[in-house]
């Protein structure tokens, strides 16, 4: 265990995670390396967990039963420090909830729980969203893994998403001045169920999945070994990387950012999902090798 992280292992599987953010800082699977290191040039980051919103919000405010409240983009869950409230050798639960803080921009009472568990070869992660409060909430949740791209420099090239059913509906990009989704929607990248990630195709930012047949994802070179992504639970997803960068991000959601024009309502945002008082929202992310 390194200072304010926690080590797992169990299965064939390493994995340390950062208190703050309950970030996942290193992940490797039968020795192999899957998550990038971070690089100041490229991203300071690793796995961020993204909530209540995905993404930007016009001015840096999201409006709720009328009211404006300042928003950081992808939210505030990030630089939460979370609390560890379960721990085992190959399992780890993190917490946050509702404090001052976070009432300033998201007023409701919540709990948010990320576990870990290390089995099988596989990283099983289970995000748990709770609403506290005695009223309905809007929310958007969301990961954002970075994986090495490519192993070897001299085949990034060679690399490819496959996904598992074929995506032929339209995407949503965003405007790399704003952060804010442009009003019309994009032919897709996928050719049937394959995305060949090329620097030059992230330029303008991310692609958005925002109508999604797949709910898992395999990268690598086809052939070989590559990473096996399943987010059973999250209807939306993300694919970015900056180009030249050594990673690719692969992000499963739920929600998006904000549309440009639009007012903020939190609630008609794209893919918001409300949640009623004391239910429990859960989004499952397993990462594995196939």
């Amino acid at each position: 265990m390194t200072e304010n992280s926690i080590e797992i292992s169990g299965g064939g599987v390493a994995a340390r995670i950062a208190a703050k953010g309950a970030e996942l800082a290193a992940l490797a699977i039968a020795g192999r390396d899957l998550v990038w290191h971070p690089d100041t040039r490229w991203w300071a980051s690793t796995a961020p967990i993204l909530f209540p919103v995905v993404g930007k919000s016009p001015d840096g405010q999201v409006r709720i039963d009328g009211r404006a409240y300042p928003m950081n983009p992808h939210g505030f869950a990030r630089e939460r420090v979370f609390a560890v409230i379960a721990q085992s050798a190959d399992r780890v639960v993190f917490e946050t909830t509702d404090d001052d803080a976070t009432q300033v921009s998201f007023p409701f009472a919540f709990a948010l729980r990320l576990e870990f568990a290390a089995r099988s070869g596989k990283l099983y992660t289970t995000a748990s969203i709770e609403n506290r409060d005695d009223k309905s909430f809007p929310f958007a949740f969301g990961y954002h893994p970075a994986f090495i791209w490519p192993l070897d420099p001299a085949t990034r090239g060679q690399y490819v998403c496959l996904f598992e059913k074929e995506e032929t509906a339209q995407v949503r990009r965003a405007s790399q001045t704003t952060g804010l989704l442009h009003k019309q929607r994009f032919e897709t990248p996928v050719a049937g169920r394959r995305l060949m990630p090329q620097d030059d195709m992230f330029v303008e930012g991310a692609f958005h999945f925002e109508t999604l047949n797949s709910r898992r994802v395999w990268f690598g070179i086809e052939g070989q070994t590559g990473i096996d992504v399943a987010f059973p639970d999250s209807p939306q997803l993300g694919i970015w990387t900056k180009p030249g960068a050594p990673y690719l991000c692969i992000e499963p959601w739920q929600g998006l950012a904000e549309q440009d024009g639009a007012d903020g309502d939190m609630t008609k945002r794209p893919g918001t999902r409300i949640l009623a008082p004391r239910e429990i929202a859960t989004y499952r992310l397993d990462i594995g090798l196939a």
